[in-house]
Order: C-alpha cells, then structure tokens, then sequence
C-alpha cells in the first residue's frame, strides 16, 4: 500500500470516528421510539452509511415483503441509524445496537424468523450466533466479482438468494463442500420490476450512463475504468454529439486510492464543461442516492466488471462493458462477463462504435443470451413475487423446525 493511500484510510477512520460521535448524539436527542411486538423479518446492516447503497437498492422489494411479513432494520454503525431514520425512502423501522450484548435482548424481545445480510460483512457473526432464526445472504447486486458472488463465506448462511442459472453455475465452479441443491435459492433481479419516474431530456439525444466501479478494497478486485478508460471515453461520446452524458461515480470512488477519486473529479470536470458549453444537451453528473433511477433514465449503459452491467441487461438496456486494464482483476473464461467483448482502455475512444453494437449488432444478440441465462423471466413482477415467496418460504420452514424441537 502506497503511503497516499495509507494517509486516506487514516483520514477516513477518523472521518467516521467523528461522525459515529456525532450521529449517537443526534439519535439520543431525536429520541426515536423503541419498536414493539415481533419481526418475522430482520434486515442486518453491520456496516456504515458509506456503504448503505447495498442495502437502500432493496427498500422496494422490501416493501413487498413487509406486506407479508413485517420488516425491521437492525444496524450497528450510528451513523448508518441515523442517516436511516432520516432517509425519507426508508418505509421501516430502525434499531441500533452499537455493542454485540446489545443484539441478545433484542432478538429475545422481537423473535425474527428470518434474517437477510446484503453483504459479508465481518460482524455479521455476532448476529448469526443466534439460532432462533435462519439466515439469508441476498447480497447487493449480480456480478462476476468472485471474492463477493462465489465467496467461501456463502457456507456461513443458511441460505442464499441468488438471481438465476449463472449464479448458480459460478457458485459451483468455485465452491467445494458446498450443496447448491439446498442452499441456492432463485429469484431473479427484483430491482428491475420497480418504477421510476422518467426525466425530460433532449428528444435527439439518447442517454448514455457511464456507472464505473471502485477501485476495490484489493488489487484482485481492481475492475473500475474511472483512471484507465473515463476520461477518454466520455470526451468521445461528448465529440460524437448523439448522446447526453451521464457520469455516476460509484459511492466509494477514492475509498482506497485517492488517485481514482482525482480521476473521476477530471471525468466530472469535462462533463460540467461540455454542459456549459452546450446546456441543451443536458449532460450532467448524477448523485441521486438510488441507481435505479439513474438506470431507468438511461438509454445505454458503460460499465465495468460488475453488478451494473449486468443490472443494464436485467432492464433491457445496451450495454458496453469496460476490460479491466490490471492483469489480477480476473475475468475468467467460463465466467458471465467473458461472454461480452470487453472494451479495452487502448480502444476507449471508439466507445460510440461498441454502443451501436450493442444497440443494434451482434453484441445485442449476446446481451438477450445473457438476460436469460442471469436472470430468467424478466417481465415485471415475476422477480419480486419470487422473492416474497422464498421469504415465507424459509420463514415457514423456521417455525417447521422449531416444531420439532
């Protein structure tokens, strides 16, 4: 590790030390009241308000499920409680519990049958210790990022939700001792069935959504193209003229190198110029907290390696997919994102020419392959139908089991 970027961890730990203090101040005064009576379903975030993009990308299908069975927040990070309760999209109830003996009453007092993880965090143990509910990893998006969608940590749950057949073929690749059969549960992408209002824009521009990844917390995980194709790309779809500009920077750009985060301020730089030099063409920089609605405003999607290329084709959109330019950030060849030809840095600036593609050419035909082969029927509602119904299901076979107790 660079000594740059040692110096921002360093600054961003003390960045969410002071923010942690602050947010147990607000919560204390705000004096939100404690929840009564029992959740059969509990949502556990162990992670900070960096990270609640994983969790706020279901609030929706939540919903759903909440209609069923109610749905409840337990949190561990003050700061995530209470950007939570302030978040006007957040329909549930919130608890935190700060300190692992804090997690033991609670679960005595609301007794929850099923309990969903939207990633691995490492003090999700301290939930797991209880053995009155079964647990669920539901993840946070459908990527051939292996470290995340075919970790070893997938054993730890009792289940895992998983979107369709190619999931289901990673897992087994990877994953030795491991019963697919009885711990893979398929439910589709039910992120896709939501609506979103679509924005005004140019009638002769399409809309091009350029959503790369982070750096990533390893060099093994390296995907994003902010340094190695961003800048390069956008100043060409800007030059061709058929297409307004969108720029979503991934919420952790610059978590770990501070070097990616100059790189996407450059890439924001040239789209606020190319706004101003032309306002008609409507090109902007997005920093609306739900990706989905920057997706369903999005005629073509760029992306990397990811759970947003492949949220594109979920919804039906073009996509061009970015190769990762570091030679350990693998893309094996029996993986989902070998069936793409992936944009190489040195071919950035024929980004329009991969678009039409994409729209139009043999790489669309590739994309509807694999539409089925991740996510089966996409039509609206059959996802989040499955997803409720696999929710009763471990949830009935929860009370099937401590029957037999």
């Amino acid at each position: 590790m660079s000594i740059s970027s040692e110096l921002v961890g360093i600054a961003r730990t003390a960045r969410h030390r002071l923010a942690v203090r602050k947010a147990s101040k607000l919560l204390v005064r705000s004096g939100e009241p404690r929840p009564s009576g029992t959740f059969d379903v509990l949502v556990y975030f162990a992670d900070t308000e960096a990270n609640l993009y994983q969790l706020r990308q279901w609030f929706d299908v939540l919903k759903a499920v909440d209609s069923q069975h109610r749905v409840l927040i337990l949190t561990r990070s003050a700061d995530a409680a209470l950007a939570l309760t302030q978040d006007p999209t957040n329909p549930f109830p919130v608890v935190l519990a700060a300190r692992h003996n804090a997690i033991d009453p609670f679960v005595a007092a609301h007794d929850p049958k099923v309990v969903l993880y939207v990633n691995h965090h490492r003090a999700n143990f301290a939930m797991m210790w209880h053995p009155s509910a079964l647990h669920v990893y539901i993840g946070h998006g459908e990527s051939d990022k292996i470290g995340i969608s075919a970790s070893n940590q997938l054993k730890a749950y009792d289940f895992t939700f998983v979107a369709g057949q190619a999931a289901i073929d990673r897992i087994d690749r990877r994953l030795i001792n491991f019963e697919s059969s009885q711990r893979l549960l398929v439910v589709g992408r039910p992120q896709v069935d939501v609506e979103f209002a679509i924005s005004p824009r140019p009638a002769d521009l399409a809309t091009v959504l350029y959503a790369p990844s982070w750096e990533g917390d390893r060099v093994a995980n390296t995907y994003g193209s902010a340094r190695t194709h961003g800048l390069t790309m956008v100043r060409a779809l800007i030059a061709d003229g058929s297409y307004r500009v969108v720029f979503r920077q991934h919420p952790l750009s610059g978590h770990r190198d501070s070097a990616y985060a100059q790189a996407c301020t450059e890439i924001a730089e040239a789209i606020v110029a190319a706004a101003k030099q032309n306002p008609a063409a409507g090109h902007h920089v997005c920093n609306k907290p739900d990706f989905g609605v920057s997706l369903a405003n999005a005629d073509v999607v760029v992306a990397d390696v990811s759970a947003v290329a492949l949220d594109a084709v979920a919804a039906g959109k073009p996509v061009v997919v970015t190769k990762p330019s570091e030679t350990r950030a693998l893309v094996t060849p029996d993986s989902v994102m070998a069936r793409f030809t992936l944009l190489p840095a040195d071919q950035a600036e024929l980004v329009p020419d991969w678009l039409a593609d994409a729209k139009t050419g043999d790489a669309a035909v590739t994309i509807d392959e694999i539409r089925e082969y991740c996510f089966g029927d996409t039509s609206r509602g059959v996802a989040t139908e499955a997803f409720v119904a696999a929710v009763t299901k471990v949830a009935d076979l929860r009370d099937e089991l401590l029957a037999q107790r």
